[in-house]
């Protein structure tokens, strides 16, 4: 009998070490056409290196996966927030803060960005 609540626990705990997920806050903060999930995406780490003008369509709080195997780094939050990004009918993302917490005794740790998502309002200017 112990062997087998030795077993559930040690099942319990590999499913809880696998199965935390990754997630997108999404809040949009303008109506835009969403574009496929895979769209190209300009990438930026500031306002001033954008030479078009633009608006900011949506605001995206990205976060990794906090399990074993997850890719906790920045830029595996935000190739999560991609997608959304997409959704939200981005031409680009300003990537603002971000974070990475390692292992600790509350988890595996995780990779976090605050992301603005744009769409360009007029053509480039030279």
């Amino acid at each position: 009998m112990k062997n087998f609540n030795l077993m559930q626990f040690i099942l319990s705990s590999l499913i809880f070490a696998v199965s935390a997920c990754a997630g997108v806050g999404v809040t949009q903060t303008k109506q835009a056409v969403a574009k496929p999930e895979d769209c190209p995406l300009d990438i930026y780490t500031n306002d001033s290196e954008i030479k078009r003008k633009f608006e900011v369509i949506c605001l995206l709080d990205s976060k990794t996966g906090s399990t074993l195997f997850a890719d906790k780094t920045v830029a595996g939050a935000i190739e999560n927030a991609r997608p959304d990004a997409c959704k939200c009918g981005g031409d680009g993302m300003i990537i603002g803060d971000t974070r990475v917490e390692g292992v600790s005794m509350a988890g595996w740790g995780e990779g976090t960005a605050m992301i603005k998502v744009i769409r360009y309002t007029k053509k480039p200017t030279k």
